[in-house]
């Protein structure tokens, strides 16, 4: 199953946030085992705005992230990778959400059949 995403904690006090650059983790299929993760990739070089929210205000300020000097990859491959990723993060989740609903919807059935008198 899915690590839980990291959240900020509502502790009086100081608290310490640590984003990870990952997007959101996929949605997972209760008892089901992929080879590899639920983590989704990782925010690509580029210009970001960062919003913390709380009931009675919102907060903002930007962020960049920078390439990796070490890598010889591009802008036009970054954001090609990012839409490849993003397109298959999203059917993967979308399939899983489905297969979720439809088990739910399976259990339903069942717990109905079950409360219905025997056929004598």
């Amino acid at each position: 199953n899915p690590r839980p995403d990291p959240l900020l904690t509502k502790n009086k006090g100081l608290n310490r946030f640590v984003w990870n650059l990952r997007y959101p983790s996929m949605v997972a299929v209760p008892n089901v085992r992929i080879e590899g993760n639920f983590a989704a990739h990782k925010a690509i070089p580029g210009k970001y705005t960062l919003t913390l929210k709380t009931p009675s205000q919102s907060l903002s300020t930007d962020a960049e992230i920078l390439a990796n000097p070490l890598y010889p990859t591009d802008a036009a491959t970054y954001a090609e990778y990012d839409r490849t990723m993003s397109a298959m993060e999203t059917e993967l989740t979308s399939m899983h959400r489905l297969v979720n609903s439809l088990f739910e919807k399976q259990n339903q059935l069942e717990s109905l059949l079950k409360s219905l008198p025997a056929d004598t």
